[in-house]
């Protein structure tokens, strides 16, 4: 999620809509046992000391501890195009979202897709337009069974949403620093990655490629629960081939 956000404006699908490798990944598992929100700070402490980031080079993606309302996600997005919002907890999120008038739920659906929003309110408008919106997220497995309402569902919100399910088969009692050595050469590693990306990168598929894409595509399950499936298989199309260094998305 944080390398997608932070290739947002530099990597697309040479497909018709531009796909972009963004994700709205929620961390799902047991309380305490599954580590989600430390495998959240880690990352984004990690990401946070990249070149990129750390110099707040145009474009680079801005972390977020929650937003209040689709007012203030505008405003963030105003201040910084490309933001990632992370929340230790997203039932934060669905409560803010839930009051009723609240324009957040529509303003972060649109923004799944779509780079651009507006508010309108009585005497005061608020629109931002090329921005990038990311979300990574945390929830216990019990919180998540009863999280979502009806205005949630209809909207379509929970098929925006990655989830990356956790089940503990042992217990850590104590997380042991990374080797700073180790955690550098990772970094430099990572710098020299993004910055080969940095001018923009218009990726296609190689012809066996899509042509196993196509397959899958035609025999794909058509449910309501895999309506976005495509759209996420797109996106990870994308990750994978810049984790290999690679111009083209290879079978």
């Amino acid at each position: 999620t944080c390398l997608g956000a932070a290739l947002a404006y530099t990597v697309k699908l040479n497909n018709l809509t531009g796909t972009e490798p963004r994700f709205f990944t929620l961390n799902l598992g047991p309380s305490n046992i599954a580590r989600k929100s430390t495998a959240i700070d880690l990352c984004k402490n990690f990401f946070e000391q990249l070149d990129c980031i750390k110099g707040k080079d145009d474009g680079a993606t801005n972390f977020c501890l929650g937003v209040a309302s689709g007012e203030g996600l505008l405003q963030q997005l105003t201040k910084h195009k490309n933001t990632t919002i992370y929340y230790d907890e997203i039932k934060l999120l669905v409560q803010k979202a839930s009051i009723e008038g609240a324009s957040l739920l529509p303003h972060m659906s649109t923004l799944f897709e779509k780079h651009e929003a507006e508010n309108v309110t009585k005497g005061h408008a608020l629109r931002v337009k090329n921005v990038r919106l990311s979300l990574l997220a945390a929830s216990t497995t019990e919180t998540y069974e009863t999280l979502f309402n009806k205005e949630f569902l209809n909207i379509g919100f929970p098929n925006r949403i990655w989830l990356v399910v956790d089940s503990p088969t042992e217990s850590i009692p104590m997380t042991e620093p990374v080797d700073p050595v180790l955690f550098q050469n990772f970094i430099w590693r990572m710098n020299i990655v993004l910055d080969r990306y940095a001018k923009g990168t218009l990726l296609s598929l190689a012809p066996d490629a899509r042509e196993a894409w196509n397959t899958w595509y035609h025999a794909r399950p058509k449910t309501e629960s895999s309506r976005r499936l495509e759209t996420y298989g797109e996106r990870l199309m994308l990750i994978l081939a810049v984790d290999h260094e690679e111009t083209v998305i290879t079978k």
